[in-house]
């Protein structure tokens, strides 16, 4: 090999690595802009919302980091995460996790980014409105208000994140555990 090539073998292998870490958000937002430019605002904008579904992507898996791993004696599945765009139900981001014991199932599912979802999270934080019309009663949890029914826990974050946990009749003790474990400083860092 001559010098030439071998001072070219490092500043392409750069060149290409540099290119691995542009994400499919980034892409989309500079194309959007060039396409603006071309004045092409109806592809301007469709890149756009494609930079958002991307970002809401990626936030969603990083939040998968807050659910708790299984308490003593638990198994868990993998989290999953999803996110829609703002034609579907107002967008948002979900992500959720299955956890089972013996006979017993429970499942922690966070929801975020939504603009229908703010306007329900009114209701839910209001003590006069929100347990008795769920059937629940208020409960604390690390801080946080929280609405206790026969079969699942509900709770808003930050007034951003919705909290809710499902469970069989009867899992009170399961539901408030798994509530405790939930990290919520760390989700509020999502914020």
């Amino acid at each position: 090999m001559n010098l030439k090539k071998a001072m070219l073998l490092p500043a392409l292998c750069l060149a290409l690595s540099a290119s691995a870490w542009a994400d499919d958000a980034s892409d989309a937002i500079d194309k959007a802009a060039a396409l603006y430019k071309e004045g092409k605002t109806q592809q301007a904008i469709a890149q756009l919302e494609l930079a958002t579904q991307f970002i809401r992507q990626q936030r969603a898996e990083a939040m998968q980091q807050v659910l708790p791993e299984p308490l003593d004696g638990w198994a868990a599945e993998e989290a999953t995460s999803s996110s829609a765009g703002s034609a579907m139900l107002g967008g948002g981001s979900t992500i959720k996790r299955t956890y089972s014991k013996d006979d017993k199932n429970l499942s922690i599912e966070i929801m975020a980014d939504s603009p229908m979802m703010q306007s329900m999270m009114a209701i839910f934080t209001n003590p006069m409105f929100g347990a008795a019309a769920q059937g629940g009663k208020v409960q604390m949890i690390n801080g946080q208000q929280a609405i206790l029914k026969d079969n699942g826990l509900m709770m808003v974050v930050d007034n951003t994140f919705m909290i809710q946990i499902n469970a069989e009749k009867g899992m009170d003790a399961d539901l408030i555990a798994y509530a405790n474990a939930i990290d919520l400083k760390k989700l509020s860092n999502f914020k």
